[in-house]
């Protein structure tokens, strides 16, 4: 039966593919957010998919052991984000970038969250960018 609705996926050019996955990363990295695993989605914003099956596995390359950790934990739930938007996910599986032995962890702040948002909104709508700097505005929590 689940080879029946991979061929089925297939035959309707609903697979899952590696460009539209990473093109709707951000909104994914914001449905985590807005779900309320802040961390989570601070970890996401800095990892990739780098791969897809046509069994529906997303593979993401998390920076670090401490990177891969944390996805792992949250995996559940970012696993229910890419169904939300991208159909044909089934599992997601997490590797370490190579060449990042020896690399210690990013640790995680407060202060990094809300340069990592600011930079996301800057990213995503150039008038707010531009208001941010005439302003010299902060995010607050």
């Amino acid at each position: 039966a689940r080879g029946a609705a991979i061929l089925d996926r297939l035959t309707r050019g609903d697979a899952l593919d590696l460009n539209r996955l990473v093109e709707r990363w951000g909104e994914i990295v914001e449905r985590v957010r807005a779900g309320g695993r802040v961390m989570l989605a601070t970890l996401l914003s800095d990892t990739l998919p780098v791969a897809v099956s046509a069994a529906g596995a997303v593979t993401l390359e998390a920076e670090d052991e401490a990177s891969a950790t944390g996805l792992e934990a949250g995996r559940d739930e970012l696993v229910a984000a890419l169904r939300d938007l991208v159909p044909g996910v089934e599992r997601v599986a997490i590797r370490r970038a190579s060449g990042s032995e020896g690399v210690a962890p990013k640790r995680l702040t407060m202060e990094g969250i809300r340069e990592e948002r600011t930079a996301m909104l800057r990213r995503r709508d150039p008038a707010l960018a531009e208001a941010i700097d005439a302003l010299d505005l902060e995010l607050l929590d």
